[in-house]
């Protein structure tokens, strides 16, 4: 078995993140994750690795050109996860899936991609962008016409950012949060 943990509390209650590998699977040539699970505060999840031909994987066990994971879910800290995530359904469409009874992590399942998810963060502080705190992270969403879409996300209830580097080729907003997230000209 191999593991790894991560914890930081950033003044707040420590949140550990553990990643384990519990069964390596030789079949045919072919080394399979069968089990591994990740945590996160309450919430544990079982994620299956796709198969990766022995031959690509050197001594060393690591290759930098073949991945070594799917990328799967971006996590948005926020005061409430539940209006959060729908005013992302009412942007890009999804599922929203509770997966927690006290509504402290909700996910938007979207069929098919890269999934987002809402965690309770009772001090989140917005970002300040782009000056102040750091942005964090922000999002980018294509768009066929701009106009069209500023429309729509502000009548969602987010912010136009004051800054506009490029207002032809892209927008940045606010989420009603306080995350920065961009309208892209498809």
């Amino acid at each position: 078995m191999v593991a790894l943990e991560r914890t930081h509390t950033q003044d707040r209650p420590p949140v550990t993140h553990r990643a384990r590998i519990d069964t390596v699977t030789p079949r045919a040539g072919i080394g399979t994750v069968t089990a591994g699970t990740h945590r996160h505060g309450d919430r544990r999840r079982t994620a299956r690795v796709v198969p990766t031909p022995r031959s690509s994987i050197p001594a060393e066990g690591y290759r930098s050109d073949v991945p070594i994971a799917r990328f799967s879910l971006v996590a948005l800290d926020c005061p409430d996860p539940q209006s959060l995530a729908e005013f992302y359904q009412r942007l890009v469409g999804g599922r929203v899936e509770p997966q927690t009874a006290d509504g402290s992590w909700i996910t938007l399942v979207q069929p098919g991609g890269v999934h987002l998810a809402f965690q309770r963060d009772v001090d989140h502080v917005a970002p300040d962008w782009p000056e102040g705190d750091p942005q964090q992270m922000h999002l980018d969403f294509d768009v066929d016409d701009l106009d069209e879409g500023e429309r729509a996300v502000m009548a969602l209830g987010a912010r136009k950012a004051t800054t506009q580097p490029r207002p032809d080729s892209w927008r940045v907003f606010l989420d009603p949060a306080g995350h920065p997230f961009c309208l892209v000209l498809a």
